[in-house]
């Protein structure tokens, strides 16, 4: 199995083939009050059997970066392969932090999704000033840390409450997000399944494609972004279907449909600020009617995503 521990150094690929005892142990438990009890540390390298990973569409975090890693006990169910079945026991932890200036590097939270016998727990540990430890907090409300970038601006990073976890997480068909066949590249999803950790390799794993790069890569942002909401499924966002195979078809030259947004056209070729999904994502309007998208983590916009789907409008003019 050559290179098969060197990205997903899973619990089948750590004990099996690479050798030795776990240094990390998932509690069975309630979660310890400071992360470094579970072996954690900001910049370090995580314990056997956790892994990294990196989706090829991740979430735009009001330009935090993210470090995410993964235990899974058992294989996931990829017998349907837009809807993984993850094994009682899984964990995904994802450390947000911003570089604020030359060598400072801070952490500010780090979010534990884990899946109970009963389903999904959301926890959050908030780090500490200095990046020594995180701890515990109650998710009753979200907390806002407030940060100085390296220009000397004020910005707030929003930590959410539980309800807030559970409203992008359960709106998607499956909880976790940025962890799927689609959002894998081909060697992690190799890795995968050399570690026996797919029941189903997919010989032809789900792509994101089309012959302009421009529009592959906002489909891309969509994916990302919006479509743990917008997915065809029921409730009057998720019906509102940005999925990879269907977004354009209903987006371009079609009008708003739901209450959660104002009435316009999503997409006006040619014409960003005329384009309801753009100003939603832009926050270029003063109208109160369009609501800002995604509704979390836009403390601060994604400056290159809204320049990338202006251009991208604006080249839907020219074509015939």
């Amino acid at each position: 199995m050559p290179g098969a521990c060197s990205r997903i150094a899973l619990a089948a690929c750590a004990l099996a083939a690479c050798g030795g005892e776990p240094s990390f142990v998932a509690p069975t438990g309630p979660l310890p009050d400071a992360l470094s009890e579970l072996g954690l540390g900001f910049g370090e390298e995580p314990p056997a059997p956790l892994a990294r990973y990196t989706p090829r569409w991740p979430l735009w975090s009001s330009g935090s970066d993210k470090a995410r890693l993964l235990y899974l006990p058992a294989p996931i169910d990829t017998s349907a392969p837009d809807r993984w079945r993850f094994p009682p026991g899984t964990m995904l932890f994802k450390t947000f932090s911003y570089e604020l200036g030359p060598e400072t590097h801070r952490p500010v939270e780090t979010r534990v999704l884990r899946l109970l016998d009963t389903g999904w727990e959301y926890s959050v540990y908030l780090w500490e000033a200095n990046g020594s430890d995180a701890h515990l907090i109650d998710l009753g409300a979200s907390v806002v840390v407030e940060l100085v970038d390296e220009r000397g601006m004020t910005f707030e990073h929003r930590v959410p409450s539980r309800l807030d976890c559970r409203t992008c997480h359960e709106s998607a068909r499956v909880p976790v997000l940025g962890f799927s066949e689609l959002q894998l590249d081909d060697a992690t999803l190799a890795e995968l399944d050399a570690a026996g950790l797919r029941s189903v390799p997919s010989p032809s794993p789900q792509r994101i494609e089309h012959p302009d790069p421009a529009t592959r890569d906002v489909i891309g942002l969509f994916q990302g972004n919006c479509v743990h909401c917008h997915h065809g499924g029921a409730g009057a966002s998720a019906s509102f279907d940005l999925r990879h195979d269907v977004a354009l078809d209903n987006i371009i030259d079609v009008p708003t449909m739901s209450s959660a947004s104002a009435a316009g056209i999503r997409v006006v070729p040619g014409d960003p600020g005329s384009s309801i999904l753009f100003l939603a994502f832009s926050g270029e309007t003063d109208d109160p009617a369009i609501k800002p998208m995604p509704p979390l983590g836009v403390d601060r916009r994604d400056t290159e995503g809204i320049e990338l789907v202006r251009g991208w409008i604006e080249s839907l003019a020219e074509e015939p």
